[in-house]
């Protein structure tokens, strides 16, 4: 218990500070956009490529988490959709909040799931979630977009303009190509290799500073519908 409350504080406290600053000391909500986009195009995708392409995949179940998590996803997803118009009648949820719902249901927090995972486990649990990732990540980007599209877009997106969203994430990049260079041996020259390594330790903390910095505690005291779903 002491182990698992000694790696969740640290991220906690991550957390809160980036909430402190984005109030008291960078107040521009500009920085922390700029900030946002650093982590999600450039340091997490390199967290994630070299954390696969090292990562000793024969000690890792990864058809056995991948598969319970792929199935998990499906069933959560399936739910929310059975229960949206239910939702709509009787809670008079739209179609904007709704999607809000479907989100927070299926997908997770990422920055805080790996910084977890490698708090716990070390490498092997950065490894884990990483497989968790590929298993999760493509499925739950069709599957929010196709969501947004149906019930928050003014206009009805077409398949290839979602499937070009899709094939922009960059996490889905970053893991296919650690799973190739993993699959296929490539070794780095320790430069390079040391330069992504700098890049993907960045990541984390930043991340979590970000998470902070973007929440919002006004709709806590009174919350709606959607917020208490």
């Amino acid at each position: 218990m002491l182990t698992i409350i000694a790696a969740i504080v640290p991220i906690f406290l991550l957390i809160v500070m980036g909430f402190v600053l984005r109030r008291v000391l960078v107040k521009e909500e500009s920085h922390w956009v700029g900030t946002e986009q650093l982590v999600y195009y450039v340091l997490f995708p390199a967290l994630l490529f070299r954390t696969l392409s090292r990562a000793k995949l024969s000690e890792v179940p990864l058809f056995g988490v991948g598969g319970a998590l792929l199935i998990a996803v499906l069933l959560m997803a399936t739910l929310c959709l059975a229960l949206r118009p239910v939702l709509m009648k009787r809670l008079g949820v739209s179609g904007p909040s709704f999607t809000s719902i479907f989100q927070c249901s299926c997908r997770w927090q990422t920055y805080v799931a790996l910084a977890v995972a490698g708090n716990l486990y070390g490498d092997i649990g950065l490894t884990l979630a990483s497989v968790a990732m590929v298993a999760m990540i493509p499925i739950l980007n069709v599957l929010s977009v196709w969501v947004l599209a149906r019930y928050a877009a003014p206009t009805r997106l077409s398949w290839p303009r979602i499937l070009l969203t899709i094939a922009q994430n960059p996490f889905i990049w970053a893991c296919a190509l650690g799973l190739a260079a993993n699959l296929i041996g490539l070794k780095l020259p320790t430069w390079i290799d040391e330069f992504i390594d700098a890049l993907g330790r960045s990541s984390l903390a930043i991340g979590l500073l970000v998470v902070g910095a973007g929440l919002q505690l006004k709709g806590v005291l009174r919350p709606d519908a959607p917020a208490l779903l």
